[in-house]
């Protein structure tokens, strides 16, 4: 399907009160020129893990973000780089459909009753 026939279909779901639509939101690094303001670099880290338990769950996907601002304004001038890297959880829950782990490709292709139990050796396959 060609870009304008999924913007005329999403426009048509939009006209509709039953549905809305969400669109991406375009990337932005530039968000103007600091002149002769102070700029220095910040990060925010974020994780995505599997629970809030700790020792049980794991982090899956770390996520940073460095940015220049003006300290005396809070000003956000530019991002510097962005990074994210995801992992698929492995689930401890054999044979049920709410892990997110299950959602993982590799895991949900095989059925329930093929799935290695924790305890048992890996194949030099897997």
């Amino acid at each position: 399907m060609a870009d304008d026939e999924f913007e005329t279909s999403a426009r048509v779901l939009e006209a509709h009160a039953d549905y809305r639509v969400l669109r991406l939101l375009a990337v932005r690094n530039d968000f103007g020129d600091p002149g002769k303001k102070e700029v220095r670099r910040a990060a925010i880290v974020d994780t995505e893990t599997t629970g809030l338990t700790l020792g049980t769950d794991k982090a899956i996907e770390p996520g940073l973000v460095v940015f220049e601002y003006a300290p005396a304004t809070g000003e956000v001038f530019r991002g510097v780089t962005t990074t994210a890297r995801a992992r698929a959880p492995r689930c401890r829950r054999a044979g049920r459909t709410d892990c997110p782990g299950h959602r993982h490709p590799r895991i949900a292709a095989r059925p329930a009753a093929t799935r290695r139990p924790r305890s048992a050796p890996r194949s030099p396959a897997e």
